[in-house]
């Protein structure tokens, strides 16, 4: 197959350019997909984040201050 493709004849050469053409969109369009779910995959992370420091920031904050009783 390689030999075909890199033979040097111009049929050939249109072949070869014209898989790789198409090669590459499937690519393209392979990686956009790709990259919703890797954005929907950081949203997802970092809220979870987000609510852990929070949580930790909340414990960390009563810890040092506690809350005095009222009489």
């Amino acid at each position: 197959m390689y030999s075909k493709v890199f033979s040097g004849h111009p049929e050939h050469d249109s072949y070869y350019h014209t898989h790789q053409r198409k090669m590459a969109r499937h690519e393209i369009d392979d990686a956009f997909h790709m990259r919703n779910r890797v954005l929907a995959a950081m949203f997802i992370f970092s809220g979870i984040g987000l609510a852990v420091v929070g949580w930790s920031g909340s414990r960390a904050y009563h810890a040092l201050f506690p809350q005095q009783a009222v009489v």
